[in-house]
């Protein structure tokens, strides 16, 4: 499908990018980006969708709303130590002060729905690290600490898929 030389061609050093992200993360990073992806592609699918005009959007907090009720943040071991880590150590969203790139202040658990924090805040880990703002290894406060948001992001949606099975059944289908 490709040239063999199709990275040598391109215009931005690969070398570097791959410096970004050390070999024993891309697994992990790799995996976030799949599963957050077809978890978005699997609400938009069971009708947990926002539109305007011809754009569409997963609509999250429908879906948080909906199952909030249900949903234990201390079903599983994994889960527990996923909603631990995000109460001790929410994410920030990268904003701009001042004309220069900085960082908000933590998206803290107030008394609101869990679900709809805890969604909301995978949502910043996905949205900074595909922004650029943050990656498993970059010159930020702590960067140790990204992968662990990775890892805990996947928990809590892996949490989330057997509460609809509309949306579970889209995100197992092979086919799109």
């Amino acid at each position: 499908m490709f040239p063999n030389n199709f990275y040598e061609k391109m215009k931005v050093s690969v070398s570097n990018i791959d410096r970004l992200v050390p070999e024993e993360q891309r697994a992990l990073l790799f995996r976030f980006f799949l599963v957050f992806a077809r978890f978005e592609y699997a609400l938009k699918r069971a009708g947990f969708a926002n539109s305007s005009g011809s754009k569409v959007s997963a609509n999250w907090d429908a879906f948080a709303s909906k199952y909030n009720a249900a949903f234990d943040p201390t079903n599983s071991p994994e889960l527990k130590q996923a909603y631990a880590y995000f109460k001790e150590h929410p994410p920030r969203k990268q904003i701009m002060k001042a004309g220069v790139l900085d960082w908000s202040e933590p998206n803290v658990l107030g008394q609101g729905p869990v679900l709809i924090w805890l969604l909301g805040s995978v949502r910043i880990v996905r949205n900074n690290l595909f922004h650029g703002g943050k990656f498993p290894v970059a010159p930020i406060e702590e960067p140790a600490r990204n992968p662990l948001l990775l890892y805990h992001a996947l928990a809590i949606i892996d949490a989330c898929l057997p509460l609809d099975m509309t949306v579970n059944e889209y995100f197992a289908a092979v086919e799109g």
